[in-house]
């Protein structure tokens, strides 16, 4: 499965903003916040989501189309619930 850069804990937008630049990323900024939870069936996924855009792309990630990605069901239902 393919899944989304993510950090441990619930970042304010400083620290993404940091978290995200020391992925490699540069001149960041950020679009939109989403918080949302998931729940497993033995434990609560609390996510805070920030949507960014970037003009530099550091070489360690792999781009995938969102259809052609397999994605865990927590990462597709915040895609579903950024598009609303």
């Amino acid at each position: 499965m393919w899944e989304f850069p993510n950090m441990p804990g619930i970042l304010i937008e400083s620290e993404a903003k940091a978290a995200i630049k020391s992925l490699g990323f540069d001149k960041i900024e950020l679009l939109r916040t989403k918080n949302d939870v998931h729940i497993f069936t033995h434990k609560v996924w609390n996510m805070r989501v920030y949507g960014f855009k970037s003009e530099i792309c550091p070489g360690i990630f792999t781009w995938k189309k969102l259809d052609d990605a397999a994605l865990p069901t927590a990462f597709k239902k915040l895609i579903d619930s950024l598009d609303n």
